[in-house]
């Protein structure tokens, strides 16, 4: 009877050492696909933020003309509505303080496209410089969490321990934590370029809306 207990404990210290040398395995297989992951987002990081988010794009170009004939037509209107209500001295218009204001607004109509890629490559010029003395942006920002390091390799089965199973799956809660860090940055420096477009494109609609809010408080 004592010769088949130990030898029962055998076979379940045994399996047990199977299960987590199994255990082991997978959530080192699973931190080395995250590696391979946040290597992925760091190269797509790395090339979203050089990218010049103007509106050098045909169909930017062309939407944002369509917008600006509109919002001219819009401004003219208002121009022609304000000049009769001086005339006819209706809704307290006062031309010769608006004209100014006018003028100014139909200059950032025109020219809004103009003025927003000014303003996009006076940033992008600031942003390339810091990233210059950064450097490779996902190297820097992964220098603190060598994966390769951390993982365990080439684990033998009589070396298996809990104790090694709990280091394994810290490490891929910190792998899936830096994951989503990296994947957010470069989602977020995607995502940004239609929004700037977006803009860059309703920026005369902008302009005409904010000429439209002040005349209506002037008046």
């Amino acid at each position: 009877p004592a010769h088949n207990a130990h030898a029962f404990l055998d076979i379940g210290s045994f399996a047990a050492k199977g299960v987590l040398g199994l255990m082991t395995y997978l959530v080192s297989w699973s931190v080395n696909v995250a590696s391979v992951l946040i290597a992925f987002a760091a190269k797509i990081l790395g090339v979203a933020v050089y990218v010049r988010a103007g509106g050098s794009i045909p169909v930017v170009a062309a939407t944002w003309k369509i917008l600006r004939d509109f919002s001219n037509m819009i401004f003219i209107i208002m121009l022609i509505y304000m000049a009769f209500s001086t005339i006819f001295d209706r809704n307290g218009y006062k031309f010769g303080q608006l004209i100014t204001r006018f003028i100014i607004v139909a200059v950032l109509i025109n020219f809004s496209l103009v003025i927003g890629n000014l303003v996009i490559d006076a940033c992008q010029i600031l942003n390339n410089v810091f990233l210059a003395s950064i450097g490779d942006l996902g190297a820097r920002l992964g220098q603190y969490l060598n994966i390769d390091a951390l993982v365990l390799k080439d684990v033998n089965a009589a070396d298996v321990t809990i104790a090694a199973l709990g280091s394994s799956v810290i490490i891929l809660i910190l792998a899936l934590i830096f994951l989503f860090s990296m994947g957010t940055a470069a989602l977020f420096a995607i995502i940004r370029i239609p929004y700037i477009w977006a803009l860059l494109i309703v920026s005369p609609l902008a302009w005409m809306s904010w000429n439209a809010a002040l005349a209506s408080r002037a008046a």
